[in-house]
């Protein structure tokens, strides 16, 4: 009788166990990454949503508090506090009629119109004589400050001028750019001399037009005084002769969503710019014609 011998390969055996594991490890690899996939673009999908809402809720807020202040005359400190929308959401206003520095740009001839008094009640008087302005220097920038003076009697005083500005000022200021200063005083005309002279005092209130000429003006700045600035400090923001500028709007408007959820959208509009619509200069340009124009 033959005897049969029957041998087992166990490393055969072993090396199918290995890639087993090894394709299940793939696959549960897979499945997490694609789930963690979805997951997150579900996630991103909703907070798109929130997003939308909250800018919304920005929006309403925004709109709410312009006509307030514009339409209604409702003062600032009323505004600001937190409302809360019947989708949810909610929004927070801070708002001031006034502004401790104006940051802008003026294209070449654009003319920027300042209101530095309270010109429905002339008895509100304000401290400002001096304006003080920089800018990123440019090689044909000049401004022109145009102002015009009331009493509180309504009595008009003549138009000044502080003649062409140019970067090339009294002193520099410091920064990486380079930037120079300029402070003029905001004179009254003397009949006497024929000239802006006399000394600008606190019961008048003045309406200032600055005007770019020979080129665009970058981050132009412009901060008001009470009396002549200290050179040293002016940089800092932190001169003690310094104060606000009137007359301006600012209004910041954050929306968030959904309102009673840890887990939220926030988005943050703001405008500023004058607090009261000019009537006039509405355009760049304007067409005079003896026929009817069609747009």
């Amino acid at each position: 009788m033959k005897r049969q011998s029957i041998f087992i390969n166990s490393q055969s055996s072993g090396s199918i166990l290995l890639l087993s594991v090894l394709i299940m490890s793939m696959v549960v690899t897979i499945s997490l990454v694609t789930a963690t996939l979805i997951i997150q673009g579900i996630s991103h999908n909703r907070y798109l949503s929130y997003g939308t809402a909250a800018s919304y809720a920005a929006e309403s807020g925004l709109e709410g508090a312009l006509y307030a202040l514009r339409k209604q005359s409702l003062p600032a400190n009323q505004l600001t506090g937190t409302n809360l929308l019947d989708n949810n959401s909610k929004f927070t206003i801070q708002a001031s009629t006034s502004e401790a520095y104006i940051m802008t740009n003026l294209a070449k001839d654009e003319t920027l119109p300042l209101d530095l008094g309270d010109f429905e009640d002339l008895s509100q008087t304000q401290p400002i004589t001096y304006l003080c302005f920089h800018w990123v220097n440019q090689a044909n920038s000049r401004l022109v400050a145009n102002w015009t003076s009331w009493d509180q009697n309504g009595q008009v005083n003549p138009v000044c001028n502080s003649g062409e500005i140019s970067p090339l000022a009294d002193f520099q200021g410091g920064g990486p750019y380079n930037v120079f200063w300029d402070c003029e005083q905001l004179g009254v005309f003397s009949e006497n001399t024929g000239q802006c002279t006399l000394a600008p005092t606190s019961s008048l209130s003045y309406q200032v037009k600055l005007t770019a000429l020979g080129d665009d003006i970058n981050s132009l700045m412009v901060i008001a005084f009470s009396a002549m600035p200290n050179i040293v400090n002016i940089n800092g923001l932190n001169n003690p002769n310094q104060v606000s500028i009137p007359n301006r709007l600012f209004v910041q408007s954050t929306g968030v969503y959904p309102a009673d959820a840890t887990d939220q959208a926030r988005r943050t509009m703001l405008i500023n710019g004058p607090l009261h619509e000019s009537n006039a200069a509405l355009y760049d340009f304007v067409l005079f014609s003896q026929e009817p124009i069609v747009k």
